[in-house]
This record gives C-alpha cells, structure tokens and sequence, in this order.
C-alpha cells in the first residue's frame, strides 16, 4: 500500500477491505444522533468507491475517550485486526479515536503491525504516509491537552459553585433542589427526622433500625430495605442540622478519572443559613457520637479477630463473650501458646475467671471430633476430589490430533491435485487463484486447530498432576489434623469453667454443634434440637468445603 501511495495513487483507488470506527462520549440525544450521522456518513463513503470492500464498523456510545478500558467496540476492532479482517480503518478524527497521545500512538502502530491503516479524516492524517506519526503525535497531544483544559474548567466550576454555597449533585433525602438551593420536603423529613431519633435513643445499631423502618413501609426508591450504608451516609450528612459540607473528595489524574477521599480537616465544612434544618444541632451530635462510640468499639474487637494465627478470633469467652487473645507461655520446658480471655489480658483474674486455653490442646479435642465425623476416609475424600476436579474445564474435545492430521494430508493432494491442473492448463488462472487461496484458509484452519487440541492435551496432563497434588495434599491432612487444617474446620469455640474442670462449645464449619468435656465425653446435637433448618445446612457445607479448597 505504501509503495503505490509513493507511485502517486490515491488511497480511495486501492482495493481495500475498509471498516470504520464511531464513538459518542455521552448518551444525550444530539450527541446519539451525531453518531447515527457518524455511521450514515462512513457507510455510504465506503459502499460508494468501488475498489473498496465494505468490512462493518464497530461503535461505542456514551463512553468517554480519555482510556480504552471500557470501549468495548474499540478493543473488539483491534482484536479482528489481530485477525486481518481488514485492511484500512476510517475515523472522524483523533479524539474518537483516543484522547490520549500515548494511546493514540500505540494503537495506530500495533494496527499499522497488523498491516491496518487509519485515516482521521478530519485531521487529514493517513498513518500509511510516512509523516504520519509526527502529525499524529502533534494532534493527539493538542485532544490530550483539551480534556486537561476541560477537567480543570470544571473542577474551578464545581469550587465556585462550592464557594456560594451552592449545593452540587441529587439532593438528600429529606429535600427538595432548585437551582443548587434545598428546600425541606414535607414527604420525606419526618422519615428523615423519625431516623435520628430512633438511633439517638442508643438501644438499636444501623441494621437492626433498618429492619424496624422496613416494617413501618419505610423502604429506599428501589422498593428494597434501606442498607446499612444508606442509614450511615444520612445519620453522618452534616446538611441535617443546616451545615453545607462539600470538598471531601479530590481528583488525582484527570486521564485515569481517579479521586481520593481527604481527610475530615480539608472538608469544606460551615453553618448555613440557606439549608433548612431537619433535625438539631444537639441531636445530631448526638447521634454521630454514638457512631464513632460503636466504631472504636468495632474496629477494637476487629483487630482482636484478626487472623494471624489458626484460632484467631475463633475462641470466646463464656463468660464475657470477648474474643480470647494469644500469647506464649516460656519455660524450662519450652514455650506453649496459651489463649485467654481479653478482659483477663487487661485486668487479670479479677477481671474474668475462665481458664485459658493451650494451642495444642484445641488441635487434639479437634482431631478427635474429626475421627468421630469422617469414619468413612474414601467417601469424604472422594467427595472433595469431584468438587476439586470440577474446578477444571479441559472439555474433551471431539476432534484427536490423528483425524486432523489425516484431514491435513487430504488437503495437500488436493493442492497437488490443483497444481497439475493448472499445469495441464485445465483450470483457468483467476479459478487456480480462488481455489489455491480456499484450501490455504483451511489448511491454516486445520494448523490451528491441531495447536489447540494439543494444547488441550498439554493442559489436560497438568491438570492430572495438579490433582494427584491435592490428594496427596489431603491424604497428608486426613492422617495429621495440624493447627491450620483444624483452625479451618473451627466456626468458633466457646469455653465455660465448670467445677472440677473446663467445657468447651464447639461449633464447626459442618454445620453441627459438639459438647466436648474434660472427662472425654461427647453429646452431639442433632439439627432439630438446635433449630436449624435443612437449608441452614447446605449453606454451613457450601461454606466449609469454599473453605477446605481455600487451604489446600
């Protein structure tokens, strides 16, 4: 192509299988209808010069420019150039192509790779002449600097609109907007109000209130519970009690669109005589007291379930229901790790009376429920090994590599049998070319094909192996229960003092609940007895084979 471009011939005159490419970076009417224009315009160009081929067009609406990421026509486009199911590609101009110099240069190049080339049409740039890419690199970097011109317009628009006091984005529940102005809606603040007084009394968390407003008929828009996040953003919006809260979030790259949250301090945060009060200023105080209260409560029993070791956050207190904490015990002996009680941890025994707990000990009681559960080694091992192998998708292919084979030789005594032909002058020149070009498509169809069952073939091996890995992984487990395995089968333990020794509540992952007692006695509790439904179950087994295949 670029040899007869240098000859002096018009890249109209070539005969090329063209496609085009068309984006919108938003869904608005005028901006759907430019590209209804986009695709008239392009189709008929194309179908109008007869050398050309008509090879589709590939559309992306309402997506912006600044990245590929999301263009899901574009990359498509590049795939079927991967491909060669075109020769040429046309475009409006550089920035429906990409607003991004580096990209636009990237993806210009690794068409031009593929032996596609691109004309913007408006910009007059023909990647296929040689003073292409420095001309492509100029325009690109003037759509780059437009979208920066752009991003910074509206950021000085958006801190204007701030600085009046102008409220931006949909209006809170509880309000009404006209003109970046709220206005209390009746409908909708005594919900509003009945919220923070009904948190403010202190006996309901976020989940439990939203329960409570469910059964009033106090719902979100979509006819569904209000969610915890919903109740948190309404209790915490400092615009209930007439302050304008804006600036909690600012831009880092215009290119990636990618914000952060700043801190409380940077917050542009004020009384404001122009947003109506719906609930007072002692009230909401209040409220956000208790929150962050419960939140350094939360985030303090968080960080003692954390789980750094098996039984993190799996033994309890019976007493105080606190989470036990470990700790290693030295002596001459050696070191034991010992769980006990966080209210004994801060206060010692008179802060909590229940025993501790050794390590050791908890894998052993462990050990011995799992010998009473698995009696039958091969069924429970058996079971997993199908769940594992369904983790794999080597599909068996109907095709084997001998029949391909056997179909590719046919294929060359056709090419011979066409040779001979041509030779002895019995087919004509144009049909020699159509019917040579036919059998090299499938001759490469077949090659890939042969490739791919091998492939297949190669994977299907690995996935044996991998297999056999596992069962040797869980015949090893089956025989020595370690910390880790058992932590995996522990729900959570909790330990009670009784006289004359300790009791232990064991609830596991498989969904039944154990009595385990010093003097080695085991009461098991049937489902019925412990009021859970057979659904109940199938979960509790979802849930401890997901974590089983997690550990292996």
């Amino acid at each position: 192509m670029r040899l007869l471009l240098a000859e002096g011939k018009s890249v109209y005159d070539l005969p090329l299988r063209v496609a085009y490419y068309a984006r919108v970076s938003t869904e608005k009417d005028e901006q759907i209808n430019s590209l209804g224009n986009q695709v008239q315009y392009f189709e008929k160009l194309i179908r109008e010069r007869p050398a050309w081929t008509f090879a589709g067009g590939y559309i992306d609406e309402g997506i912006s420019g600044t990245s590929v990421k999301k263009r899901e026509s574009f990359l498509r486009m590049l795939e079927e150039a991967r491909q060669g199911k075109f020769d040429f590609l046309i475009t409006k101009e550089i920035s429906r192509f990409s607003r991004n110099t580096l990209d636009s240069i990237r993806y210009t190049q690794e068409l031009l790779a593929c032996g596609v080339g691109v004309l913007f049409q408006s910009d007059n740039i023909n990647t296929l002449l040689p003073d292409a890419e420095l001309r492509l690199t100029i325009m690109a970097s003037i759509a780059q600097d437009e979208v920066r011109k752009l991003s910074e317009r509206v950021t000085f628009g958006f801190q204007r609109a701030k600085e009046q006091g102008k409220v931006l984005g949909q209006a809170p529940m509880g309000y009404l907007k006209s003109d970046g102005v709220l206005a209390v809606d009746p409908k909708t603040a005594p919900v509003i109000q009945k919220i923070f007084e009904r948190y403010g009394r202190g006996d309901v968390g976020l989940r439990a209130l939203a329960r409570e407003l469910e059964k009033e008929g106090i719902i979100d828009r979509k006819g569904k519970m209000l969610s915890y996040h919903t109740l948190h953003g309404i209790l915490t919006n400092p615009k209930y009690k007439g302050f304008y809260c804006g600036g909690k979030t600012s831009r880092v790259d215009y290119r990636q669109k990618r914000s952060v949250r700043l801190d409380r301090s940077e917050w542009m945060e004020y009384r404001d005589e122009r947003i109506p009060q719906i609930v007072s200023e002692e009230l909401w105080d209040r409220v956000n007291a208790l929150i962050e209260e419960r939140g350094r409560h939360m985030a303090q029993h968080k960080e003692a379930c954390q789980s750094r070791y098996p039984y993190s956050g799996k033994i309890f207190c019976g007493e105080h229901g606190t989470a036990y904490h470990r700790q290693i015990y030295r002596s001459s002996r050696g070191e034991r790790e010992c769980w006990n009680c966080r209210m004994y941890r801060l206060k010692g025994r008179s802060g909590c009376s229940s025993p501790a707990i050794y390590g050791e000990e908890m894998t052993k009681i462990l050990q011995m429920l799992c010998a009473k559960i698995y009696q039958d080694r091969e069924e429970v091992l058996g079971g997993l090994m199908k769940l594992y192998s369904q983790c794999f998708h080597a599909a068996q292919e109907s095709e084997t590599e001998e029949a391909l084979k056997n179909q590719r030789e046919k294929l060359f005594k056709k090419q011979e049998k066409l040779l001979e032909l041509a030779m002895e002058e019995l087919v004509e020149k144009s049909e020699f070319a159509r019917r040579s070009r036919r059998l090299k498509e499938e001759l490469e169809q077949v090659e890939e094909r042969i490739a791919f069952v091998r492939e297949k073939e190669r994977r299907a091996e690995t996935e044996k192996k991998i297999l056999k890995m596992i069962r040797r992984e869980l015949d090893r487990a089956w025989e020595a229960l370690d910390d880790d395995c058992a932590a995996a089968l522990l729900e959570r333990a909790v330990v009670h003092r009784e006289a004359g020794g300790i009791r232990l509540e064991i609830y596991l992952r498989l969904g039944r609940i154990f009595d385990a007692r010093a003097d080695g006695k085991t009461r098991f509790f049937s489902f019925r007895e412990m009021g859970i439904s057979q659904a109940q179950v199938s979960r509790l087994e979802k849930s401890a084979l997901k974590h089983m295949q997690k550990y292996v």
